[in-house]
């Protein structure tokens, strides 16, 4: 029996556009990963909105796509296997999470499809969470919190010190994941290195953020030895990999950008947020 995915597609939606009165604006369905994704999405596309178009922002199923924090972070293969990339056009558009299939498009077919498709919209940041971290825009979201203009730290400078601290193991964790061998080094074992564990203190905000860093710095440290003395043979291409993504924006100091979203957004800038507002 055909499914859905086999029958809704692009053209499908098209034709029932031509039944529509003119004066109707045409409406193009947009796909997204979860329910969260929805009015992130209709902030950026409404301003594409006009007398002719307008568009419609929906999950693919209201069961099919899983919710939760962890089930969530598989939605973006979950939208893909329920609606192809063979199947968008301009009337069916989706919008997802980049996750790494920006960066490393070059070593996966599926995520070099998906980057080559003009119907599909991403982050180009791991997820949306790290756009929602964005150090420009952080000290406009403190002074909504709190009715207080003063800026006691500078969370741009700050944001590119912590990006510079975790870069060059982000880069083993990217290459180990090109490779497919995640068993070496995970995102998740990444992840839990660079993770601020505590709030800092508020009697001295500067100094005990400056100490949760250095927690971290050493701890990268540490396990940046531990890598480079067991593929010591592999710093070569790791290196080659780093200017290779710098064409894609990665830098060492925008590297917050790239790296999973929900750490990012809980584990690193939260726990700095909460104490200071």
């Amino acid at each position: 029996m055909p499914t859905l995915k086999d029958n809704l597609n692009s053209d499908y939606l098209g034709a029932f556009t031509h039944l529509l009165p003119k004066s109707v604006a045409k409406p193009i369905i947009v796909y997204v990963e979860s329910e969260a994704d929805i009015s992130f999405w209709r902030n950026i596309l409404q301003h594409y909105e006009n007398s002719q178009v307008r568009f419609e922002i929906q999950l693919p199923s209201n069961t099919s796509l899983s919710k939760g924090k962890q089930k969530a972070l598989h939605a973006g293969k979950e939208i893909f296997e329920l609606m192809p990339v063979n199947n968008l056009g301009k009337y069916l558009i989706v919008c997802v999470d980049s996750d790494y299939d920006y960066l490393l498009q070059a070593y996966s077919e599926k995520a070099k499809e998906i980057n080559e498709c003009k119907y599909v919209f991403q982050t180009y940041s791991y997820a949306i969470e790290n756009l929602k971290c964005y150090a420009a825009s952080i000290h406009a979201v403190c002074v909504s919190a709190t009715l207080n203009d003063s800026q006691k730290i500078d969370f741009e400078a700050l944001l590119k010190r912590y990006s510079s601290i975790v870069y060059e193991l982000f880069l083993w964790n990217l290459y180990f994941y090109s490779k497919k061998e995640e068993h070496h080094f995970s995102m998740s074992d990444f992840c839990s290195i660079i993770k601020i564990l505590e709030e800092p203190k508020i009697d001295d905000y500067v100094t005990n953020v400056g100490k949760e860093l250095l927690k971290i710095e050493h701890k990268v440290k540490q396990k940046l030895i531990d890598i480079e003395k067991r593929f010591l043979n592999r710093k070569n291409e790791v290196e080659i990999l780093g200017n290779t993504l710098k064409k894609k924006g990665l830098e060492a100091e925008n590297t917050y950008l790239f790296i999973q979203g929900h750490t990012i957004f809980e584990n690193v800038v939260l726990m700095l947020l909460i104490t200071f507002v």
